[in-house]
């Protein structure tokens, strides 16, 4: 997922939130929380396998 699509979704479940409810809102900032936590994970196995990869050859464990 890139950034941009990040902050697509953001916004769109944004719109969504009831913003007179806080438990709403809270609902949408542990969602936002696990999503970010979710990118940063996929990031970092991206960012594991370009480190590790050698050219030619498929990535291994």
């Amino acid at each position: 997922m890139t950034r941009d699509e990040y902050f697509t979704l953001l916004k769109e479940r944004w719109e969504q939130v009831d913003k007179t409810s806080r438990e709403a809102i809270h609902e949408y900032n542990e969602w936002k929380r696990e999503l970010r936590h979710m990118i940063d994970a996929d990031q970092r196995i991206a960012s594991k396998m370009a480190c590790t990869a050698v050219p030619g050859k498929p990535y291994r464990q």
